[in-house]
């Protein structure tokens, strides 16, 4: 993956991405983002099993905007670097499902890698910024949404998360997300 030392959401200019990124109010939406993470089987499970967030909330939710913000805001090299960091993380975290939960029986084996839990923890993310740009900042056109999204991929494709995953437009990204 070539990338360029630009890679994240620097401010080339106040417009396209960087206008909903740099909201504080975003980072708001991480709270909403996080519970509905824990619709995906697979990342409830993970964590339920592989992670101390019943005594460190605010340390886990640190450390994922954290690597959140490198990628938004850093070079290539803080980029890469976050990415490396929560990849190698989540190499850890595998287990079995608990509990049937929808068509995921229970002693289903996952792993925190896995391409659809990562993908849908990336449209939380994606989603609820927008969401709360939205809601406290201002409307967004269609394209201004889809700008978004597809400057998304790049961070996707730090965790593996190949492009053509990614809806091309908000509407369909949209569709996929409430399903």
């Amino acid at each position: 993956l070539e990338r360029d030392e630009k890679f994240g959401l620097a401010p080339e200019s106040l417009d396209g991405p960087y206008k909903i990124a740099r909201e504080s109010v975003t980072f708001l939406g991480g709270g909403r983002a996080a519970l509905l993470q824990l619709a995906h089987p697979y990342v409830a499970a993970g964590i339920a099993q592989h992670s101390n967030i019943k005594y460190g909330v605010q340390e886990r939710f640190y450390n994922t905007f954290k690597h959140v913000f490198a990628l938004a805001f850093g070079d290539w090299s803080a980029a890469k670097k976050s990415s490396q960091i929560v990849r190698s993380l989540h190499v850890k975290v595998k287990g079995k499902i608990g509990e049937d939960v929808g068509h995921f029986k229970k002693d289903h084996v996952f792993t925190a890698n896995n391409l659809h839990a990562l993908y849908w923890v990336h449209a939380t993310l994606v989603e609820g910024a927008v969401f709360m740009y939205e809601l406290f900042v201002n409307e967004l056109s269609d394209e201004e949404k889809c700008e978004y999204l597809r400057h998304s991929v790049k961070m996707a494709q730090t965790f593996g998360i190949p492009p053509s995953f990614i809806p091309n437009n908000w509407d369909d990204f949209i569709r996929q997300f409430a399903i």
